[in-house]
């Protein structure tokens, strides 16, 4: 990925030059206009690092090396650029993320069955990072501020296959009307002036200012503060940012200190990170301060990055739950479904026991399956939990969606198609038929150099593929 043109505005140089130096600043428009290697975080719950590293080299010539410190982390040299364009990409079996940004949900460490909030949550990196962390148990809410960012959210959330995760679309700020003192652990990664990821998003050079960058800071106080109300006496809070500016985050850490139950904590990083500052224009910080990381983009070739480690040490006035607004998830009993498991079981192999794990909830004619320990507490309205099991067809058959035959993959053995040349995965992927031999009937799953990549209704002697549509509209290099 090259960006030898992106041009640093005036306001930029003159802030970082005072910040820290003139020579600091050469390194990093040296950093921004170089060259970078993509990073990837491998969900090794379903497939180990050295078996993807191995498919990536032998089907797109892309190298791989494993990053110290974060096991299920690569660095990728992809030159073709396909890193984002495979089928391993669009199964989930690894997400794109750049090294800073697997680092707030680690230093976060949500446990199995805890309660946690993703506060400002697309496209959904950091959520599902959360998520496998929690190995699909406990409960976690991704909420976003903006709908339309919500969608990417929830296209990762299910290419992932985060059961535990719902999606919520509300201002951060308003959460502790509905959540006051309720999770575990909060992590709240904050819109930001963008100064540590110039290389990716030159336009914020067009448009960065003090001014700018201070109205932004506002708004991260606020959310911050939210944070601190959402979670419970005792739990943790990690807050992030992908700027360098001391207004987006140290000040916003000492302003909360001095007003709200929190203290900072020490924090070991994976990789390197400098101590934060402790004063700034004149301004002496608590000096607890110190224990926040800066990451620095050249010193872990990644982007620049913010990260603050915080507990809450006592509680905080109730601001009042919008309790007319709540509502309990209506979950499906395993006795209504028990016809369904028993066909998913006798058709493609799926234990009845294995079904029987998950709890399930019915919306728009089609069944979703959520993780078994999932909380069963009132809540605002979700715009979506778990993945989609599947339905049932007018003539009473449950037909299994694609999603979740590629989540019980290791389970299903039987009624297997399995494609073994580029032309008819590129039909299966896209939406289209395939052809199949003539005596073929009935539902399949469809299989692709080991992985179940999907269902398709078989007959007359072709394959019509369920592919999901919200896949089928991303770009797949066909090794």
């Amino acid at each position: 990925m090259s960006n030898r043109n992106i041009p640093v505005s005036t306001n930029i140089e003159d802030y970082l030059s005072a910040l820290y130096s003139g020579e600091w600043f050469g390194r990093y428009k040296e950093y921004i206009t170089a060259e970078h290697s993509e990073t990837v975080r491998v969900n090794d719950h379903r497939i180990a690092v050295d078996d993807l590293a191995g498919r990536l080299k032998n089907d797109y010539g892309i190298n791989t090396l494993k990053i110290d410190g974060i096991t299920n982390a690569l660095r990728v040299d992809d030159p073709q650029n396909l890193i984002g364009k495979t089928l391993e990409h669009i199964m989930g079996l690894y997400y794109i993320q750049s090294l800073s940004s697997m680092i707030p949900p680690l230093l976060l460490g949500p446990e199995k069955g805890e309660k946690v909030l993703d506060m400002c949550s697309a496209p959904g990196s950091k959520s599902t990072a959360l998520s496998y962390l929690m190995n699909n148990t406990g409960t976690l809410f991704c909420n976003e501020g903006d709908y339309e960012r919500a969608k990417s959210l929830i296209f990762n959330v299910d290419r992932m296959h985060s059961l535990n995760a719902a999606v919520t679309n509300f201002k951060g700020e308003h959460l502790p009307h509905y959540f006051y003192s309720y999770f575990d652990k909060v992590l709240v990664d904050v819109p930001c002036s963008g100064l540590g990821i110039l290389h990716k998003k030159g336009e914020v050079s067009k448009w960065w200012s003090e001014k700018r960058m201070e109205a932004i800071a506002e708004t991260q106080y606020k959310l911050l503060v939210a944070a601190v109300k959402c979670v419970k006496p005792g739990g943790i809070i990690v807050y992030s940012t992908c700027t360098l500016t001391v207004e987006e985050n140290e000040m916003v850490i000492d302003k909360v200190l001095k007003r709200y139950p929190v203290e900072i904590l020490p924090a070991e990083l994976p990789v390197k990170g400098e101590n934060g500052f402790t004063s700034f224009g004149g301004n002496e910080f608590n000096k607890d301060v110190e224990k926040t990381h800066r990451l620095i983009p050249w010193e872990i070739n990644s982007e620049g990055f913010f990260v603050a480690k915080l507990r809450k040490t006592d509680e905080y006035e109730n601001p009042g739950t919008d309790s007319d607004k709540l509502e309990r998830i209506n979950y499906v009993s395993h006795g209504k479904l028990e016809k369904s498991f028993k066909v998913l079981e006798s058709y493609f192999g799926i234990p009845v026991e294995e079904l029987k794990r998950y709890k399930y909830t019915f919306r728009s004619g089609d069944y979703y399956m959520i993780n078994e320990d999932f909380s069963e507490d009132y809540f605002p309205k979700i715009l979506k939990s778990g993945n989609k099991l599947g339905a049932e067809d007018k003539y009473g058959n449950f037909i299994l969606s694609s999603g979740a035959a590629q989540f019980f993959d290791k389970h299903i053995n039987r009624y297997v198609l399995e494609i073994t040349n580029s032309a008819d995965l590129a039909n299966y992927m896209q939406g289209l038929n395939f052809k199949v031999a003539e005596d073929l009937k009935g539902y399949r799953a469809i299989k692709y150099k080991g992985f179940i990549l999907g269902t398709a209704a078989v007959g007359e002697g072709k394959a019509k593929s369920r592919f999901p549509r919200s896949f089928r509209t991303q770009r797949i290099h066909l090794a």
